[in-house]
């Protein structure tokens, strides 16, 4: 009976002890830390600049450059397309399109691409900037168009995927969808690899279609609509999409 009333007061005494010392570390506030010099580690210079055309306008135009190689290509709204060499900035070649150009620069396999405002897909020579060959499709190219070399992917407002043949720049397939209600203006970029097209819609679903065919392969949602309006419902996808090994 006495341990058992000396296992009560020890055990009573401990938790005193402990409510004591979390009471005591509650007030204590660490002073902040003493902001100290450091030496920045990395350094950024200027190498050249250069001006492109109008840029991006007054509108919201996915207007991004592209690296191939040792060149860099970019395209301003009116249609002027450069070639530049990437380390110097110097002018490789250039061309006027003259056309309102909304989704650039998409570029690979000798290829400059570009869509525009009228629902136009353009394909240059990139050593030359001369122009293989114009297409049509439905409605807003709104993102630089895609190629894995045999096909060349582009993806609409309108949430419809087309392949061309990047030859000739006749129409393959065409994959259609139904947009979502209320979107933003805007479509992320299609990937374009050897056997598939990928490409996020306005409806939260990421597609896979065989980039030969158009026949879709899977899809999977990513974002599910959630509220009450429209606007709560808003689940477009407009980023890009990054393929790592096997992983999307």
């Amino acid at each position: 009976m006495r341990d058992v009333i000396r296992w009560k007061h020890a055990a009573l005494l401990a938790l005193a002890i402990l409510a004591a010392g979390c009471s005591s570390n509650s007030k204590k506030e660490l002073p902040p830390a003493e902001l100290t010099d450091f030496k920045e580690e990395v350094v950024l210079h200027k190498q050249w600049s250069r001006s492109i055309g109008d840029g991006q306008g007054k509108t919201y135009n996915m207007m991004v450059p592209a690296i191939d190689g040792d060149r860099i290509y970019a395209a301003d709204v009116t249609g002027e397309v450069f070639s530049l060499d990437r380390l110097t900035g110097d002018v490789i070649w250039k061309k006027d399109l003259d056309l309102p150009v909304s989704g650039a620069v998409g570029v690979g396999y000798g290829l400059v691409m570009i869509g525009t405002l009228k629902g136009e897909v353009v394909a240059m020579d990139a050593s030359t900037g001369e122009e293989k060959w114009r297409a049509r499709v439905t409605s807003e190219v709104l993102a630089p168009p895609a190629t894995n070399g045999s096909v060349v992917v582009v993806q609409t407002q309108d949430d419809r995927i087309v392949g061309f043949d990047a030859s000739t720049g006749s129409q393959l397939w065409i994959y259609e969808s139904t947009p979502a209600v209320l979107t933003l203006r805007g479509t992320g970029a299609p990937l374009a690899t050897n056997r598939l097209a990928v490409a996020g819609l306005s409806t939260g679903k990421v597609v896979a279609l065989d980039i030969s065919n158009g026949v879709p392969i899977w899809e999977q949602r990513v974002a599910i609509p959630k509220g009450r309006s429209e606007l709560d419902r808003v689940v477009d996808i407009d980023g890009g999409l990054l393929l790592s090994g096997g992983t999307l």
